[in-house]
């Protein structure tokens, strides 16, 4: 069990030539998730509805400009402190995370040291590798002095995953805070930003000792015979308190037929915590609101933020 606060640091140089962030995770309070398209650019493609609000969990993520560089250069690790993994190294190669390819998509030969301390377990539909990318984006545009800004920096997200931008938040001028609450529509591109709880909710955030994979769980979907997008009640619950909505996840039956396992712990956690429990994106994490204690799966205490 772990306890991760949400106070943030602003930075004070105006001119650095080293920004360190944190890369909150996020949780979907509600998703709404449609048909596959039967055609078009996107056939295949999901559109999608979802009440998206930052978590207290939170990646290390240092970007700094080191000249004698022709590439990024990118060093991931497990965190000391993290829930899952402490102290081990990522095992995925640095081709394929999204902190490493952000930097690349800036420029393929941007001079950038990225270091990153992760906490946000991988496969658990935090969008832990999302909030990376975008973090290399926000801090790379910064240090290199592109002059982007949000709006053509979440454009460029786009090519890279449909989560990233949410990230990008405009009203962030330490590049530090976490990103305000949102409905995140369409593709992921359509963003309409919430304003930030007046008052810190609880949250219990468990962590089965696997992983789901994004494409699995839309497949598994894609064989349920989804109805039609629910954007409408996705909207009328985001105007009222997380605690008190009927929090969904259109996704949530496939992740459990794709990991069985998930709807045991699931169903576990509901009877230890007398609480509803959920599951977030594509899973396989869980959540309740509250603080609860449990001896598995991993847990941490946390709050919306």
């Amino acid at each position: 069990m772990a306890d991760i606060g949400s106070d943030v640091e602003p930075q004070d140089d105006p001119n650095p030539a080293r920004l360190e962030l944190r890369a909150f995770a996020k949780l979907n309070l509600a998703l709404a998730v449609a048909p596959p398209e039967p055609e078009g650019p996107r056939k295949g493609w999901h559109r999608i509805c979802s009440w998206m609000h930052a978590v207290g969990l939170y990646d290390d993520v240092r970007v700094e400009v080191d000249r004698s560089l022709t590439g990024p250069a990118l060093d991931a690790r497990w965190a000391d402190d993290a829930p899952m993994h402490a102290g081990q190294p990522v095992n995925w190669p640095r081709e394929r995370d999204l902190a490493f390819r952000a930097a690349k998509l800036l420029d393929e030969h941007a001079p950038l040291r990225i270091t990153i301390r992760k906490r946000i377990p991988d496969g658990g539909g935090l969008g832990g590798g999302s909030s990376n990318a975008a973090a290399v984006l926000r801090a790379g545009d910064a240090l290199l002095g592109l002059g982007l800004g949000p709006a053509t920096l979440r454009e460029l997200a786009m090519k890279l995953g449909s989560d990233i931008a949410f990230f990008i938040d405009d009203v962030d001028p330490t590049l530090n805070a976490p990103p305000r609450p949102a409905i995140v529509s369409g593709f992921g591109d359509g963003i309409d930003r919430l304003a930030a709880p007046a008052e810190a909710e609880p949250i219990t955030l468990a962590f089965p000792p696997f992983g789901c994979a994004t494409g699995e769980v839309y497949a598994a979907f894609d064989g349920l015979d989804p109805g039609p997008l629910r954007e409408a009640e996705v909207r009328s619950m985001a105007m009222r308190s997380p605690r008190v909505a009927d929090v969904f996840n259109d996704l949530a039956p496939a992740a459990e037929m794709v990991r069985p396992k998930l709807a045991e712990i699931r169903t576990a956690l509901n009877e230890a915590w007398a609480s509803p429990v959920h599951v977030t994106g594509s899973g396989s994490t869980l959540f309740a609101f509250g603080h609860h204690e449990a001896t598995a799966p991993a847990i941490v205490h946390t709050e919306l933020v």
